[in-house]
This record gives C-alpha cells, structure tokens and sequence, in this order.
C-alpha cells in the first residue's frame, strides 16, 4: 500500500474495489493499483494507491512468499 503516485511503474483501475480501515479509524474506498519497481531485481505487484494514507506498507510474509526469497534485517540495512 502506498500514498506516493511517483513509486507507481503503473496505475490501473481494480477490477474490484477495496475498502480499508486507516489507522484512525476511517474506512477508504480504494479503486486503483499497480506496480512497483523497488529495484532492478524486485517488482512489487497489486500494490494499493491510497493518497489520504501517508505512509508506504510493506507486508514482508507476503513479499517472501510471492518472491520465494529470504529476507535479512538489520537497524540500517535490508538484505535479500
């Protein structure tokens, strides 16, 4: 999920909306997804474009699921 339009490769319309709850509270319809390039070797996919949330989520169970990888983080670094 990510409030910044400018990290999006693409922006597509979702076949089916989604409604989420923010952390205070409030419920958001959200209608647009695509992808995000993290790097050159990483492609995050169906990520969520919600600008009212100022914050990028990261679900790090799904991304090793989905990229069949193995995650190592340190307090200044990630290393996959």
């Amino acid at each position: 999920m990510s409030y910044n339009l400018d990290l999006f490769d693409n922006l597509e319309e979702l076949s089916d909306s989604v409604h989420i709850t923010l952390s205070d509270g409030s419920v958001k319809h959200v209608t647009l997804g695509g992808n995000v390039k993290l790097d050159s070797h990483l492609l995050l996919k169906r990520v969520l474009y919600v600008p009212e949330f100022k914050f990028n989520l990261l679900s790090v169970s799904k991304l090793v699921a989905v990229q069949n990888m193995c995650i190592h983080i340190y307090p200044t670094e990630c290393i996959y």
